[in-house]
């Protein structure tokens, strides 16, 4: 009896199984992709509307939605509180401000791709709504375009901010009115009242609407724009300046040196002591180091006053003590690096750019020289250098009649062919070229010049064609260093070159020759910068092997 009871039982409970999951839901599969997009149907208030004065918005959609990243996505200006409510039910978005809304003021919503359907993330295309707590709506606008000063490629999701007042800073104050730039580097704040905006962009990393002055990119207008019409062709150039004030985090001292390390790089410095001793900068320019004399009995404790700036002219400018300390240093041998040469046989110029780990005292120029071949060589002479003690930095620059410089680059004779010997050209620096303030030799170092024909290299050729009397254009290599530059040009060949380049143009403004980032507290913008885009939009040419590439025409 009871097994015929626990029959009856198992067999109504498999038959109410049965019957649950037919009545179940379940997402057909299938069928055709869900190419639809959520479009909104009402919204509360409505678009454009006048004198609202409910407490949240509400929209309703054509499906059912969800938001993604709506802190993110969902821009509202002026600012609605740091912490609005955003709820999704079904096909309705209910907003609800942390802050009261001001009266007779238009806010702006950007929902950008925060609403989505739920079956294949379809976003609303292109949805925003605007509406007045007043009687009016406003409805300027300022739009414009982001660039980057270090890449070609347009900046994505940059926070564009208004500030109405010329007391702010936006390293320490928000903004109400703000947006983001899309995939394209561009931007636009809609809604806005007529009056006086000074515009700002930054890489809100924190996402705090202000700026983290050691590690956020940033750009402005130095001018306050007057918005009387749709303003809409702003151009930001973003640059990444530490802007922190310029701290001496310590003061260490061993039997050779004393280090000053300060809490960010410095651009220059000047030093008064009151027993002149050597110094120069650091393994980076956040040291500076001075070099005490070899015999003790000629220094006790130095005062010391030093004042030093950095890039947005910030000034550190302090008196104190330094001494020889007892530790003693780590021992160092003295050495020289160089850059690849660069030769523009136009010109007949040579140029090395070179550096030293120790500051140098002296050059000797007995063995050194230049070697064109075996019957031509060139001595070095004290004009050809320039060094820069503070950076320990020293610039080797001569010129070569363009006609003993070109015949030598171009010469193979059989001779050489059947002496199965190749002459280099090169820059010999003999030993003892240069002396270190420890009296230290520098070591017999060769730096090999390219050939014209034999360096495997090619050129680039480039045209302007500009209204500008001022202008640089920068070869940026593929690690994104500049390897050369020529200003104020029609037209001008860059030799040696080999691998892949893009092309930077600098409006150069203050006629100095190089590129200034600007300054913020000076309200001095960093001089504009476009890069060379080809026609089948290519940043980047390449260049090989005995390539003559251009004429490239640059129309800016």
């Amino acid at each position: 009896m009871i097994r015929r009871r626990n029959a009856i039982i198992f067999f109504a409970l498999t038959i109410s199984l049965i019957i649950f999951s037919c009545a179940r839901q379940t997402t057909p599969e299938g069928g055709p992709k869900d190419l639809i997009k959520p479009e909104l149907i009402k919204s509360t208030p409505e678009e454009n509307q006048k004198n609202f004065k409910g407490k949240s918005i509400e929209l309703y959609f054509s499906e059912e939605i969800k938001l993604k990243d709506p802190k993110d996505e969902i821009l509202i200006t002026p600012s609605i509180g740091k912490e609005p409510k955003f709820t999704a039910i079904g096909n309705k978005i209910l907003i609800t401000p942390e802050t009261p809304f001001i009266d007779s003021t238009t806010y702006n919503i950007n929902f950008r791709e925060s609403i989505q359907d739920i079956t294949e993330s379809n976003a609303a295309e292109e949805l925003h709504i605007a509406f007045s707590t007043g009687p009016t709506i406003d409805s300027l606008t300022i739009s414009g375009n982001i660039v980057d000063s270090k890449s070609e490629l347009p900046p994505e999701k940059i926070t564009v901010a208004l500030f109405m007042s010329d007391t702010f800073n936006i390293f320490e104050h928000k903004t109400s009115y703000y947006t983001k730039s899309d995939k394209k580097g561009y931007f636009k704040i809609s809604n806005l009242k007529k009056g006086n905006y000074y515009v700002y962009a930054f890489d809100d990393k924190n996402k705090n609407l202000k700026v983290e002055s050691t590690n956020e990119k940033y750009g402005f207008t130095q001018n306050a724009i007057n918005l009387d019409r749709n303003v809409d062709s702003i151009k930001l150039v973003l640059v990444n300046i530490d802007s922190r004030k310029i701290k001496l985090n310590s003061n260490r001292s061993n039997n050779k040196t004393t280090t000053l390390r300060f809490n960010k790089s410095i651009t220059n410095y000047k030093a008064e002591l009151e027993t002149p001793i050597l110094s120069s900068f650091g393994d980076n320019q956040t040291e500076v180091v001075f070099y005490h004399p070899e015999d003790p009995k000629k220094q006790d404790s130095i005062k010391l006053r030093l004042t030093a700036t950095d890039s947005l002219e910030q000034s550190y400018d302090s008196t104190f003590y330094i001494k020889r300390g007892e530790a003693k240093a780590v021992k160092t041998t003295f050495s020289l690096s160089t850059q690849p040469p660069i030769i523009d046989y136009q010109t007949g110029t040579i140029k090395v750019l070179a550096k030293s780990n120790i500051p140098i005292a002296k050059f000797n120029y007995d063995s050194s020289y230049i070697s064109l071949d075996s019957a031509t060589t060139i001595r070095l002479k004290d004009e050809d250098i320039s060094y820069d003690h503070q950076s320990k930095k020293f610039t080797i620059q001569t010129k070569i009649d363009t006609t003993i410089l070109n015949k030598t680059s171009n010469e193979q004779t059989k001779s050489n062919s059947e002496k199965k010997r190749k002459e280099n050209k090169e820059i010999v620096l003999g030993k003892g070229f240069a002396l270190s303030i420890y009296n230290d030799s520098s070591k017999k170092q060769k730096i090999e010049l390219p050939r014209k024909q034999e360096t495997k290299t090619g050129s680039l050729t480039i045209e302007t064609e500009t209204k500008e009397s001022h202008f640089i254009v920068e070869l940026i290599d593929q690690t994104g260093i500049t390897t050369q530059k020529a200003s104020n040009f029609k037209k001008h060949t860059f030799p040696g070159l080999t691998g892949e380049f893009k092309i930077r143009i600098i409006k150069d403004a203050n006629q100095n020759g190089k590129w200034d980032l600007g300054n913020i507290y000076r309200k001095i913008e960093p001089e504009n910068i476009t890069y060379y885009k080809s026609i089948e939009g290519k940043f980047s040419i390449p260049i090989r092997e005995n390539w003559e590439v251009g004429p490239i025409k640059l129309k800016f």
